[in-house]
């Protein structure tokens, strides 16, 4: 017959048994380095702070103040201090870990320089599995560096902060892919729309120039910078008098107008565009005039012209404004579609930096 201290005793250690079972199933090697399952079973313990994702919520201000090359050091600190530890390690393998940190942070500032450059930030703590058995998950296992390998006979502690460790600096690497990505995106924006502008706000082309430009220098990947106006003719209508100081004996006249040689240089984005270039005016009732063409954008072109005397003997020179119908009248050169074609699939071909430091201004 069982005694009551008996019953006693095995109820009390069927419920400790109950107490552990839980403690000892949230120590298993998947719940340590398996990320959702380490997330889900340290959410409310000593570790919930130094989970991979509450980790990239602490350090996300310290992106978006552009202060990338300092979170390697931040993830240093954090899994080197209780309740995470490395001190279990090896002297070699915490050099490792220390060597790869050092060696993300100069990426990161080299992209800080050059946001370019986070395409090329490398993946250095991949965590490689291994079903065994024995299970393990190994890190720096194709690197000259010494690797570390956890499984279930490693510690708990040990292998937490090592699996955390390389989850944080994983995410910290896509985290600047994902920068890298946005960079490339917009470069690709930035072209389409440098070239729109090009095509369709520029001062416009005849077939002859659209063959001379296209020898002007440019990137591989942009429009030219500069654009030669070569016997360019145009509309226009100038005021006409002998004094600017008293224009009561002023009139217009209509003109025909020539631009034998000119230059322009267009600004940012190609939105705009400045130059000079020289002008040759065809009055209906007089003789032709030449003077110089200041051009200050697709609405402005504006003329000083030196006219001959008149029958009088009075010089009367003229301010001429003019109107670029040619733009009104045609589209843009099937030649400029196909290189903006060209260009855009050649940025998408090249390395994401490249592509992006190609555009860049």
């Amino acid at each position: 017959m069982i005694s009551i201290a008996t019953c006693r005793g095995i109820v009390i250690a069927v419920l400790a048994v109950a107490r552990v079972a839980p403690v000892a199933l949230a120590q298993t090697l998947a719940d340590d380095c398996v990320r959702n399952r380490a997330e889900a079973a340290h959410a409310s313990d000593d570790w919930s702070s130094l989970r991979p994702s509450e980790v990239r919520v602490r350090l996300a201000p310290v992106r978006a103040a552009g202060k990338w090359s300092t979170l390697p050091d931040s993830l240093r600190r954090a899994y080197s201090l209780p309740p995470a530890s490395l001190s279990q390690l090896s002297e070699a393998q915490r050099a490792s870990i220390d060597a790869g940190l050092d060696s993300l942070r100069t990426d990161l500032e080299r992209a800080e320089l050059n946001p370019s450059k986070f395409a090329t930030v490398k993946e250095r703590f991949r965590l490689e599995f291994e079903a065994g058995p024995p299970t393990t998950y190994t890190l720096f296992g194709h690197s000259s560096a010494a690797p570390i390998t956890v499984g279930d006979a490693t510690a708990s502690v040990q292998r937490r902060s090592v699996c955390w460790l390389s989850m944080a600096a994983q995410d910290l690497t896509r985290q600047a892919h994902a920068g890298a990505i946005s960079e490339f995106a917009g470069a690709l924006r930035e072209l389409d729309r440098e070239w729109d502008n090009f095509m369709n706000r520029g001062y416009s082309m005849l077939p002859h120039e659209v063959f001379i430009n296209g020898y002007m220098p440019r990137s591989n990947l942009a429009p030219p910078r500069f654009q030669l106006i070569v016997v360019h003719p145009s509309v226009g209508t100038q005021i006409v008098s002998d004094s600017w100081t008293n224009l009561r004996d002023s009139h217009r006249e209509d003109v025909l107008a020539l631009e034998p040689i000119g230059i322009l240089r267009y600004g940012a984005h190609h939105s705009s565009y400045r130059g000079l270039s020289w002008l040759v005016t065809f009055p209906s009732a007089h003789r032709l005039g030449s003077g110089v063409m200041v051009h200050a954008g697709r609405f402005a072109q504006v003329a000083y012209v030196m006219r001959p005397r008149d029958d009088d003997g009075k010089r009367r020179n003229a301010l001429m404004m003019s109107v670029d119908v040619y733009r009104y009248l045609g589209t843009a050169a099937e030649v400029w579609k196909a290189r903006k074609a060209a260009a855009i699939a050649a940025c998408e071909d090249l390395q994401q930096d490249k592509c992006i430091e190609a555009v860049s201004p």
